[in-house]
């Protein structure tokens, strides 16, 4: 969809201030139509049946005004190539548009692919770490020095290593990969 400016210029122009009411309708509509139909500002005789609410006697108005100028073939907007994407303009960003689009297209189709959480470059995953290492955890406040160990997931999630402080064990979530390994194991063995 391409879209015609006024500019605000326009506001203060003479040769827009002076026309009366039914030219200046017919210059709008007729800079609307060439816009859309990407005649670059291009109108020919044939064209002005084509205008909605177009009135054929503004046309030696608009020309009188400087609006349009007269060729020998029709009328060319005069300002139009200041004021307006011009065709090959709005050519270049359709296709710079499909480009992007059908870019999108393939992105999400790899992505669909790709089972979730697998990564090309290795430790470029979630969380950064490996699974079966450990970290050590931060002390809480008034259990200083006492640190704990944690266990990560093939996700990189890190879990509570003891089954008394594991409330995914209680829950009765299923094993690994929810689970730290000795919740784990424990609900294999029970």
């Amino acid at each position: 969809m391409t879209d015609a400016r006024l500019p605000e210029k326009w506001l203060t122009d003479r040769r827009l201030a002076r026309l009366d009411d039914a030219s200046f309708r017919s210059f709008a509509q007729a800079l609307m139509w060439s816009v859309s139909n990407r005649t670059d500002g291009l109108i020919e005789p044939d064209d002005l049946a084509l205008i909605p609410t177009f009135v054929r006697g503004s046309v030696p108005a608009l020309v009188a005004s400087g609006l349009w100028t007269a060729l020998g073939h029709g009328w060319l907007i005069t300002d139009f190539v200041s004021t307006q994407t011009s065709r090959s303009e709005l050519e270049v960003l359709e296709n710079a548009r499909r480009r992007e689009r059908h870019k999108k297209q393939r992105q999400r189709a790899r992505a669909v692919e790709k089972p979730s959480g697998e990564c090309d470059v290795p430790r470029d995953g979630p969380g950064g770490r490996s699974p079966g290492t450990t970290q050590e955890g931060q002390d809480r406040q008034g259990q200083e020095g006492q640190a704990r160990t944690r266990e990560v997931t093939p996700n990189g999630q890190a879990l509570l290593c003891s089954t008394a402080e594991c409330p995914q064990f209680e829950a009765g979530i299923e094993p690994w990969p929810n689970l730290c390994r000795p919740c784990a194991e424990a609900r294999v063995e029970s």
